[in-house]
C-alpha cells in the first residue's frame, strides 16, 4: 500500500501532521475452469469457465474477453464478449462463460489457444486488477474417443 501525506500550516504556529488514507484492498476475479482444463472440440462439444470475483462488487466491474479467431465465447468467432459484475454482487459470485470450436478447415489441430481478458471499473478494489489468460486445447473434429476398457478386453 502506498502511504501519503500533507503539511498543514496553523497562522498562529506552523505545525505538522500527518495523514495517512486508509488502504484499498486490491481485489481479484478469478479463472475456474470446469476439471482442471478446458478442451473443446471443434463443431462437436464444448467446454465452459467461470470467472470469480473474491469480494464484494461496489461499482459495475466489466470484463472483456477475447478469443482467437477459432473459438466463440457468445458473441461470434473472434469476437469479444463481455461480462459485468454490478454492484451489490458479492464475494464468490461467479459468471460462466461457454467455450465453442469452430472448424475454420484451415487451423491445424489440435492446437492450443489463449482467451485474454480485460478489466474496466471504478471499484477502486477492481480498478487495474488482471485476469488470468486462459488456455483452451481445440481438438479436431470427429477425433475418435479411445476406450481403454475395450483395449484390455
Amino acid at each position: 500500500t502506498d502511504t501519503q501525506s500533507f503539511t498543514i500550516t496553523v497562522t498562529d504556529f506552523p505545525q505538522t501532521m500527518t495523514f495517512t488514507p486508509p488502504a484499498i484492498t486490491k481485489a481479484n476475479i478469478d479463472v475456474v475452469e470446469t476439471g482442471g482444463e478446458t478442451v473443446v472440440r471443434a463443431n462437436e462439444f464444448n467446454d465452459t469457465y467461470e470467472l470469480v470475483v473474491d469480494s464484494d462488487v461496489e461499482d459495475t466491474v466489466v470484463i472483456i474477453a477475447t478469443p482467437p479467431a477459432i473459438l466463440d465465447l457468445g458473441s461470434g468467432p473472434g469476437e469479444p464478449h463481455s461480462i459485468v459484475f454490478g454492484a451489490g454482487d458479492k464475494a464468490n459470485d461467479s459468471r460462466t462463460l461457454t467455450i465453442t470450436a469452430i472448424d475454420d478447415g484451415v487451423t491445424v489441430l489440435p492446437a492450443t489457444f489463449v482467451i485474454t481478458h480485460t478489466v474496466t471499473s471504478s471499484d477502486p478494489a477492481y480498478a487495474d486488477t488482471t485476469v488470468p489468460n486462459l488456455s483452451v486445447t481445440v481438438e479436431e473434429p470427429n477425433t475418435p474417443v479411445m476406450d481403454w476398457e475395450q483395449l484390455v478386453d
